[in-house]
């Protein structure tokens, strides 16, 4: 721009120039006024060059982020517990079945009446048919059942069932989308997350999650898993001047509870101490812990990583899948991957598939990743059982600390020479490490899919399949104001003549919402303020 100006100058000069023989401007230049002012300048003072700094120092930038990773992951506006978020998505899914099974006079199963005037009792009813199922499945079932039923109301009016349609389903089948699955962490992804667990830089919160996230990945775990253990404990043994063992936890919460919950035999969570760099992770998640504030010990009971509140205190609920996924994705997004397929389903399958690519007979693998075998389903709950697979993910753990092993190379890159010593085996212990054998006693996938639907376009669906139940319809409490919390889904009424304060004595908060009507609002009632009510 700046070469332009002095183009068009000089070309104006030159043209003046040479019309008048002289240096005359085309256009006369206009003065610039004088602004008058009382103000002497020799009487003026002149500022130290520390104030004239100081009137242009531009102000920092107070921007969200932190040096807490955990800021970026968890919800904080979820202030439910688990009984509370579990109850409420047992809500939700039963509401669902409700209406498919109001759908029609053949959809309901034999033996089951419902009463217009009891939804307590039609969704108890429900619940009792579902028995031990988890309720994220019986929403994802509950959800393809509507999808279903709203399908076929729209070719209600054609024969479904034929050869043709059969080759129809058959030819699309072949089109469908590929299957998005969770790729397992890489070699380096581990190690950079056992640093992380090292690294004191690094807010202890985030620390304690990385150590969290290193026993699911050593324990074989789903994130469903970890909502709710009990009975820590740690079992070291010093062999030849090095420490060796396990840690474990027990549950009774997780996916296959209903086929040994006659037994009442809960899984157990076991995890080498050493993963695959030195120190051995174990311990040094043990010492985070309790600086922390969780204390593992063998009256430990409750979520290994509950949801810190945005103050860095622990919450009263576990990290949902979501949130875990999104922590794990911040831990270890510095290390540079590509971390589009990484999830908290990772963590799992990460173990598991060096085991395979190890050639580890596949009976050591169905043990280790706690699912049912030829010999039943109660071998998986067995500690004695657990003894030899457990040997065998150590050979491979060892492998791959020195080198043996690369999981992340192609097949016949695998298995090759060592190339280090195994740091597990060197002969010098850890600060901190125990000296004997002790328990160091002093010392939760899916995501639902409400989450993501609308209620306005769950309602329509309803009141589609539902047709006119009284219940699927929308109703009003009355003539007065209703508020919805957002989550539960929990219907409060608010006190004639008060500002947002509930007949049940509480206040609106920000997860509340007013609405003017709902659908099965017997059910979603609040009992405290229906209870104020009713005595009045």
């Amino acid at each position: 721009m700046q070469w332009c100006i002095k183009l068009c100058l000089a070309l104006h000069w030159n043209y003046g120039h040479h019309l008048w023989g002289r240096d005359v401007p085309l256009v006369t230049l206009p003065e610039v006024p004088q602004v008058a002012h009382s103000i002497d300048p020799a009487n003026v003072e002149p500022q130290p060059p520390e104030a004239v700094a100081e009137t242009h120092t531009k102000r920092a930038r107070t921007d969200a982020f932190t040096c807490r990773l955990y800021e970026r992951a968890i919800a904080f506006r979820n202030t439910l517990s688990d009984l509370e978020m579990d109850h409420a998505k047992w809500n939700k899914a039963l509401e669902k079945l409700y209406t498919v099974m109001v759908s029609g006079p053949s959809s309901c199963p034999s033996g089951v009446k419902f009463d217009p005037l009891d939804m307590d009792r039609n969704l108890q009813q429900i619940r009792v048919l579902r028995g031990a199922r988890s309720p994220n499945t019986i929403s994802k079932r509950a959800n393809s059942l509507l999808r279903f039923c709203l399908w076929h109301r729209g070719f209600s009016s054609v024969p479904i069932v034929s050869n043709f349609v059969k080759g129809i389903l058959d030819k699309k089948a072949l089109t469908r989308p590929r299957r998005k699955q969770a790729r397992p962490l890489t070699v380096s992804e581990v190690i950079y997350l056992e640093s992380v667990l090292r690294n004191s830089s690094i807010d202890l919160v985030d620390r304690f999650a990385a150590g969290a996230f290193l026993f699911a990945l050593f324990g074989r775990c789903r994130w469903s898993d970890l909502r709710h253990v009990n009975n820590f404990f740690l079992d070291t043994n010093e062999v030849d001047g090095r420490t060796i063992g396990y840690m474990e936890f027990t549950t009774f919460s997780h996916k296959t509870a209903a086929q040994v919950a006659r037994h009442g035999l809960p899984l157990p969570l076991v995890a080498p101490i050493w993963g695959l760099e030195k120190p051995c992770w174990a311990l040094e998640w043990n010492k985070i812990a309790k600086k922390v504030g969780r204390i593992f010990d063998d009256t430990f009971k409750g979520p290994i990583l509950p949801a810190p509140d945005k103050f860095g205190n622990w919450g009263s609920r576990s990290v949902t899948a979501a949130e875990a996924s999104k922590w794990l994705l911040e831990l270890l997004r510095p290390n540079g991957s590509n971390l589009d397929e990484v999830t908290s389903h990772s963590l799992k399958c990460t173990v598991l598939s060096w085991l395979a690519k190890a050639g580890a007979e596949p009976h050591h693998r169905l043990v280790l990743g706690h699912h049912s075998t030829q010999r039943g389903s109660l071998e998986t709950y067995s500690r004695d059982m657990l003894s030899a697979p457990l040997r065998a993910m150590e050979d491979v753990l060892r492998k791959i600390r020195m080198g043996a092993l690369h999981p992340g190379l192609t097949r016949s890159g695998h298995i090759q020479e060592p190339t280090k010593m195994d740091c597990a085996r060197d002969g010098q212990k850890d600060p901190g490490e125990p000296q004997s054998s002790s328990s160091d006693s002093s010392d939760s996938s899916g995501s639902n899919s409400d989450s993501t639907e609308s209620e306005h376009g769950l309602t329509r669906k309803w009141h589609a399949v539902g047709g006119n139940d009284p219940n699927v319809c929308k109703s009003t409490w009355g003539s007065g104001t209703m508020h919805q919390h957002v989550q539960s889904k929990i219907v409060h009424l608010q006190q004639e003549g008060s500002d947002k304060i509930f007949y049940c004595g509480l206040h609106a908060t920000k997860d509340h919402r007013v609405i003017e009507a709902t659908p099965f609002l017997e059910n979603r009632k609040c009992k405290r303020c229906t209870r104020v009510l009713n005595a009045a």
